[in-house]
């Protein structure tokens, strides 16, 4: 009974020292490069980048991200201010709206932004839009909603 308690007492340890090591390894990485960027190569790109530039907005580069497109102008992230960012707007509508990004086609098509994704956008978006940010200086929520994207 010794050795089985000895041996579940150092899995557990390994698998905190392991967790709080990958926790603290993720925390030390850039927001809009290791989880924003990701989402827009993922779900937006496709219409928004360098081949193609649906409402002359392209995603594809940092520069051409702030930009924003024809419609919507440098409204696109309005730093500091989640209400007034376009991004946040259109990723938000429901699903049926013609302005809603991405936008529906079919359900097996369909990959929207999940409420963690949108969750670090937001949080991004809410301390400024710096490219600079790190993980570790989202809020608290920001943090959570990370820690579950690099996990999916």
């Amino acid at each position: 009974m010794k050795i089985l308690t000895t041996i579940s007492c150092s899995f557990l340890s390994f698998f905190l020292l392991t967790s709080l090591a990958q926790a603290e390894k993720e925390s030390a990485k850039n927001v809009f490069t290791h989880l924003i960027r990701p989402v827009l190569d993922a779900k937006c790109v496709q219409c928004h980048g360098p081949d193609k530039d649906k409402g002359k907005l392209r995603m594809h580069t940092r520069e051409d991200f702030l930009k924003g497109g024809k419609e919507v102008g440098k409204d696109i992230v309005v730093k500091g201010n989640i209400d007034d960012s376009e991004l946040i707007y259109r990723i938000t509508l429901p699903k049926d709206e013609d302005e809603a990004m991405p936008p529906f086609k079919d359900k097996e098509h369909y990959n929207p932004v999940t409420p963690q994704e949108l969750q670090v956008m937001k949080a991004w978006i809410k301390l400024g839009a710096s490219f600079d940010l790190l993980v570790s200086g989202l809020d608290e929520s920001g943090q959570k909603a990370a820690a579950h994207v690099f996990k999916n």
